[in-house]
C-alpha cells in the first residue's frame, strides 16, 4: 500500500497511523519534486487496507493528501519497484551520480536532501540546514 502527500509532517503522521493500526512492515518513503512523498507498507491485503485507511484520514488534517493506493498481491516483477532499494529512506545509501546532474536546477530543499544521503560529504547536520546553495553544490560536488 502507498499513501502520497505534499509535505514530510503528514507523512510521518501516516506511517504512524499505519504501523499503529495493523501489522504491516513499513518498506520505506520517496521524495519526488513538487513536495510530494510517499510511503510505502507491505502486508497483508486486509491490514494494509485498514492501516491506509487509517493513515488517510490522519494525515489529511495535517497536511495536503493526494492519493492512496493499495495493490492486492502485487506481481513479483510490481515488487521490484516496490522495494526498490535505492529509493531515499530504504535501508541502503542512495547513490547519485553528481556529475551527470543538475545541480545549479535544483532547489536548495532538493541540495540539502541529497546532501544528507551523500556519503563522504564534509557537511553535517545544522551545516546542512544552514547552507546557500552555493555552499550545498560546492560540498556535493567535493565528496564525488
Amino acid at each position: 500500500g502507498m499513501i502520497e502527500t505534499r509535505n514530510f509532517p503528514a507523512v510521518v503522521e501516516a506511517a504512524d497511523a499505519m504501523t499503529k493500526t495493523a501489522d504491516v512492515r513499513l518498506l520505506g518513503y520517496e521524495v519526488s519534486t513538487g513536495g510530494l512523498i510517499c510511503v510505502k507498507i507491505a502486508g497483508e491485503v486486509a491490514a494494509v487496507k485498514s492501516a491506509i485507511e487509517e493513515a488517510s484520514s490522519r494525515a489529511a488534517r495535517i497536511g495536503d493528501l493526494v492519493s492512496i493506493h493499495v495493490i492486492p498481491r502485487p506481481d513479483t516483477e510490481t515488487e521490484k519497484i516496490i522495494h526498490d532499494a535505492t529509493i531515499p529512506g530504504s535501508q541502503e545509501a542512495v547513490q547519485y551520480n553528481h556529475e551527470a546532474m543538475n545541480l545549479d536546477a535544483l532547489s536548495v530543499t532538493d541540495l540539502r536532501r541529497i546532501a544528507r544521503e551523500t556519503k563522504g560529504i564534509a557537511l553535517k547536520g545544522r551545516e546542512i540546514s544552514k547552507a546557500n546553495k552555493e555552499k550545498l553544490i560546492k560540498a556535493i560536488r567535493k565528496s564525488t
